[in-house]
């Protein structure tokens, strides 16, 4: 946006077009992308973007494929990586590689035009070879706004999603019953077997990996009454009441394709508290408020940023369709300027 001078109304709308895309591969290539060991946002974060991004130099059609092409060809991630430093870059580096794509094919770069459903391309490396799917899934590319029929979902807490479900169950246990960890026998956890493609560390021994430890992040939120960036501090994790809690989770497997989730804690004296969650917080079927989305924003950017910064970017961000250059908010994000009045804009 900064490098073409886009106003918020243009980024926005390529936020729209990235979304539309990512929605049509998402459902021509999962789960079998996720099955296979791929992690989601490498490729389609890559591709996505790559639209996104070609709205804003305006490339031409032959432009836009040569740019799919280059960001099919760098795209990747695998999720053996979850639960390390590379898991996180791969995030940020799908949208270097969408900027790189994009670039070099304003300036000539070729690539395979028919990179998503030619023979050894994205649909057959990376979903399993579906290329009816693929042109299923495109039909209503634009027809029916993807972002208005899915919503937004907004990730409440600092570790994987596939956890998230059952951290809201335990922290309705933890509130409503405060149980003593010590009088506390077993933890069952009932859950879909999906997420075992995802949280893949029982027993983390960092930071990183805890954020996709079911059994961790259960723990941890029935002992801190809360999850957020500090639960998973490196200090955290090597704590005696939480290794002994942690043996205590029991994950209940089911084969059903359901976020549903069943946390059950029996104590010692026979007691148990149970919670069920269908949808997790911060999802379109069960949202958060105006409030609830404000605190998030400004507690991680407090973590990075002197809260005068923090206060004008959120002012900026409140009506980002009004944003004249979007260089304004990277100005008071990266405090080159000092602080713009948002209402000057």
């Amino acid at each position: 946006g900064e490098y073409t001078g886009a106003c918020g109304k243009d980024i926005l709308l390529s936020y729209v077009i990235g979304f539309e895309v990512g929605g049509s591969l998402g459902r021509a290539l999962n789960p079998d992308l996720v099955r296979r060991g791929w992690f989601p946002v490498g490729l389609m974060g890559a591709l996505m973007q790559t639209a996104a991004c070609a709205r804003l130099v305006n490339l031409n059609t032959q432009q836009i494929q040569n740019a799919i092409g280059i960001a099919s060809n760098l795209a990747g991630g695998l999720r053996c990586n979850n639960g390390t430093m590379a898991k996180p870059l791969a995030a940020g580096g799908a949208a270097a590689k969408a900027l790189l794509a994009v670039l070099s094919a304003a300036k000539g770069l070729s690539a395979n035009t028919g990179a998503l459903e030619s023979r050894f391309g994205v649909v057959e490396n990376f979903g399993g070879g579906d290329v009816a799917g693929l042109r299923e899934a495109v039909k209503t590319l634009g027809i029916s706004l993807e972002i208005m029929n899915s919503g937004l979902a907004y990730k409440l807490y600092p570790c994987c999603a596939g956890a998230h479900a059952a951290i809201d169950c335990a922290l309705q246990i933890a509130r409503a019953h405060r149980p003593n960890p010590e009088d506390i026998q077993e933890i069952a956890v009932s859950i879909s077997s999906g997420v075992k493609f995802l949280l893949i560390h029982p027993r983390p021994k960092t930071g990183s990996e805890a954020k996709f430890s079911l059994e961790y992040c259960v723990a941890r939120a029935l002992l801190d009454g809360r999850i957020g960036p500090t639960q998973f501090d490196p200090q955290k994790i090597g704590e005696p009441e939480l290794e002994s809690m942690i043996e205590k989770v029991k994950p209940e497997y089911h084969d059903e394709l359901t976020r549903s989730v069943r946390v059950a804690v029996l104590m010692k004296n026979g007691d148990a508290y149970a919670a069920d969650v269908e949808h997790p917080r911060g999802t379109p079927e069960n949202p958060l408020s105006r409030g609830e989305l404000e605190q998030k924003f400004v507690g991680c950017a407090k973590a990075v940023l002197p809260e005068t910064q923090v206060e004008a970017a959120a002012d900026l961000l409140e009506h980002f369709e009004e944003v004249s250059d979007v260089g304004d908010l990277s100005r008071v994000l990266t405090g080159d300027g000092g602080a713009v009045d948002a209402e000057s804009i």
